[in-house]
């Protein structure tokens, strides 16, 4: 029974993030952002909720919410290297060049030469 609840929440999660990119390509921002805020709720371990937030806030210039939203999903998954290009783009339009510059070279070193 318990693993039926956790299949429930990750369907509802996937739902919640569809009908939150349908809003969002509606223009309901509001209605978007609260739908993918319940996504992550409901599946924490999802990075494409977390970044589907992230890309809405930078979208609207609100680069301090992204990088909010970037650095809880990669302190959930760290192991993450989805969070890292979005994180440091976001800190260097927001003038935190230091930090975007370290969490850029951060994913140089992580990922291999092809």
């Amino acid at each position: 029974m318990e693993n039926q609840t956790g299949v429930a929440e990750e369907v509802r999660a996937s739902a919640a993030g569809v009908a939150g990119l349908c809003y969002e390509n509606i223009g309901e921002r509001a209605q978007a952002i609260e739908h993918l805020k319940l996504a992550i709720q409901l599946a924490p371990q999802q990075a494409n909720s977390y970044l589907a937030l992230a890309f809405l806030f930078e979208k609207a210039q609100k680069f301090d919410a992204a990088i909010e939203v970037l650095e809880q999903g990669r302190a959930r998954l760290p192991q993450s290297l989805e969070f890292l290009l979005p994180l440091g783009g976001n800190l260097v339009s927001a003038a935190r060049y230091p930090a975007g510059i370290e969490v850029l070279k951060e994913l140089l070193g992580k990922v291999p030469n092809v």
